[in-house]
């Protein structure tokens, strides 16, 4: 057990960490709701919502944030069906050069967007995939396949064998398992890969910005730095709008908070 020195340590640390992380998002929470002068003051006793109707407006950030939901969900779903099957293989199976494939596949975690986003613009405007949504999911899908492979290996090789062998025996097939025991099992790890690649995803800058260049198809993320390009003096105004951007993920996260830690406790306990 803890003695009261430590507890009260863990607390002390803990609280400080809590004050640094939520400072800064009450001030940005504060300056978009009031008006922001020259020095960044802002004037408390007049705080109103109407910045969130004027960026929400002037923004056009309804049709960023639909736009960056449909290329969210539709990555994550690629990335699931493409990484689940590939995970599961790699995880329970023996095959000859699998460890050598599967280090080829890390490959794709460790080279950086910028390294590829030049070939990728030109591969992309000769299949004619520039400005539409198939596009930007499919480049997406395969810069978060190689997590969601990597992850998902990492749990289906914590599923005990027993589990495995005891569907086999009661006739279910590799693909009966994978979906029909495992994947059950395996929630939490399926819903942290699904988080972070929707959360990268929603955050995408520098795709979106070369492979949609068309301003009726660009995600939110994008839309915001447009908009700061015209209201850029008006701080509480990008200040509004980055709050807008920033909500669906923080609701995200609260709403799945349990399964976030669990999957992520998950492996660190397990191996």
């Amino acid at each position: 057990m803890l003695s009261r020195f430590e507890r009260m340590t863990n607390y002390a640390v803990l609280t400080v960490c809590a004050v640094t992380v939520l400072v800064p998002v009450v001030l940005l929470v504060f300056l978009a709701m009031g008006p922001t002068y020259g020095g960044g003051i802002v004037e408390f006793s007049s705080l109103h919502l109407g910045n969130f109707v004027r960026a929400w407006n002037a923004g056009d950030l309804g049709t960023g944030l639909l736009n960056s939901a449909i290329y969210s969900v539709c990555t994550v779903m690629a990335t699931a069906l493409l990484a689940i099957p590939a995970g599961y293989a790699f995880g329970t199976m023996r095959m000859r050069g699998g460890q050598v494939l599967f280090v080829v596949l890390l490959v794709g975690m460790m080279v950086p967007v910028t390294a590829v986003i030049v070939p990728m613009y030109y591969d992309f405007l000769s299949w004619h995939l520039l400005g539409n949504y198939g596009g930007l999911v499919a480049a997406n899908t395969a810069l978060s396949v190689s997590f969601g492979v990597f992850w998902m290996r990492s749990f289906f090789r914590t599923v005990p064998s027993p589990v495995l062998e005891s569907a086999t025996v009661d006739g279910a097939t590799r693909w009966g398992t994978l979906w029909r025991v495992c994947v059950p099992m395996g929630r939490p790890a399926v819903t942290v890969m699904g988080l972070l690649v929707f959360m990268w995803t929603w955050n995408g800058y520098l795709l979106p910005l070369v492979l949609v260049p068309s301003s009726a198809m660009q995600p939110g993320a994008l839309m915001l730095g447009n908009f700061q390009q015209r209201y850029g003096t008006e701080y509480s105004l990008m200040a509004a709008g980055a709050v807008i951007l920033a909500l669906p993920i923080v609701v995200g996260y609260v709403v799945f908070q349990r399964r976030l830690i669990a999957g992520i406790l998950s492996g660190a306990v397990k191996g």
